[in-house]
């Protein structure tokens, strides 16, 4: 819109004629306008559709990125030590044990990304926990503003109520 406002306002001149190539400068203005807004804003859900931004998942929570993160680490340990240490690993018992003990942390890793993850039978019991949990804390809340609006209870009380009817304040379920 700048552009637009610049171009016009390009003065007439000194004789009172229009400057030259005014209305070249104007349309070339119009177009680039057009163009940038216009079929850029038009063609961003294309874009997205294409690029298939909607479809991403929701983040892996920390601690199952940890455990995958271990996970992966001590499997290429395991196999670098039978590519290049098989010998050794049957010779010297601490190299042998050094692998074993690779070994059991994958098994308990692996065991640990396995009881991270939900059925979709859980998780969709997690959702509905979480609908009712934020529907019971929008109820609490209402009553503790019916509370301040009357003047029922100290202020002080009443803030330290809604401090923990939030969400996120122990009130998720033990997995």
């Amino acid at each position: 819109m700048v552009s637009l406002a610049a171009a016009l306002s390009i003065p007439l001149l000194a004789n009172g004629q229009p400057f030259p190539q005014r209305n070249l400068i104007l349309f070339i203005t119009f177009v680039v306008i057009l163009v940038t807004l216009v079929f850029q804003g038009l063609s961003l859900p294309v874009l997205i559709r294409l690029t298939r931004l909607d479809e991403l998942e929701e983040p892996v929570p920390p601690e199952e990125q940890e455990a995958g993160v271990r996970l992966r680490l001590r499997k290429a340990a395991i196999a670098h030590l039978k590519q290049q240490y098989a010998e050794e690993t049957r010779a010297n018992m601490l190299i042998g044990r050094l692998q074993q003990r690779m070994e059991t942390e994958v098994q308990l890793t692996a065991h640990t990304l396995e009881s991270l993850e939900f059925d979709e039978r859980q998780r969709a019991a997690l959702h509905q926990y979480h609908r009712v949990l934020l529907d019971v804390l929008r109820v609490q809340r209402a009553e503790l503003f019916e509370m301040r609006r009357h003047n029922t209870f100290d202020d002080e009380v009443l803030r330290q109520q809604e401090a923990q009817a939030r969400p996120g304040r122990g009130q998720s379920p033990a997995h």
